[in-house]
């Protein structure tokens, strides 16, 4: 999030970030794929154009983030912890209050300190209703401002804003980008990776409003720590 004193851009790095998670492997986040060819095709054109001023080694798939989930954990013991009791919760809110199939629009670019991002548009609604149900049925809190965005990388280094929005205004991609969002995916992350790839876990179908996993991928989420 940029606030209004912000002059430069956060530099990003490499790091194991053991202060954050202490020894635990993964980390859980429900979020929407952006795996279209024309979306993947603009996001590869994007992140080819930023390459300068972005980290590199940053190989996470384009997607949306809904809510986070937290670390995978047979049972909860520390806040940010991710149970199969806060797994079920988190289920039977989306059975009751997810929406019906929706569809987002993609553009333009705009950034955070540490980010450049393309803005998320189009249904709105559904989409803070599908978080809403997630947040509220999660007992660690997601309190932070949402800004629905797909991230095009992490900046490398602290370059000065004002010429970076300019470069990302004239970077705009084509309009009319847009994703139909069907379903809503469970995915983790190696904890001590920055910008690591995403693996999905399940699937909940927002038209037949049910999680789609195979058991032995659910039960090892919780047993692979």
């Amino acid at each position: 999030m940029l606030q209004a004193t912000d002059a430069f851009t956060l530099a990003c790095r490499h790091d194991d970030f053991s202060d954050w998670h202490q020894g635990r492997r993964r980390y859980a986040v429900w979020a929407i794929a952006a795996d279209t060819p024309a979306l993947t095709a603009a996001v590869d054109s994007l992140k080819a154009q930023l390459a300068p001023w972005l980290l590199p080694g940053y190989r996470r798939q384009p997607h949306i983030t809904v809510a986070l989930g937290g670390f995978p954990a047979p049972a909860r013991q520390r806040a940010d912890d991710y149970s199969p009791a806060c797994l079920a919760a988190q289920v039977a809110a989306l059975e009751r209050a997810a929406p019906q199939p929706f569809s987002l629009e993609l553009g333009p670019c705009a950034t955070f300190a540490s980010a450049p991002y393309l803005a998320v548009g189009g249904d709105g609604p559904s989409l803070l209703q599908l978080r809403q149900a997630l947040l509220d049925s999660h007992p660690e809190r997601d309190d932070f401002p949402y800004t629905p965005h797909l991230t095009l990388g992490l900046y490398g280094d602290t370059y000065p804003l004002a010429p970076m929005q300019a470069r990302l205004q004239g970077l705009a991609p084509e309009p009319g980008l847009a994703l139909p969002v069907r379903h809503l995916d469970l995915m983790t992350y190696a904890a001590d990776t920055i910008g690591g790839p995403l693996h999905t876990v399940a699937r909940f179908d927002l038209q037949q409003r049910r999680l789609e996993a195979e058991a032995q991928a659910l039960a090892g989420l919780f047993t692979q720590l």
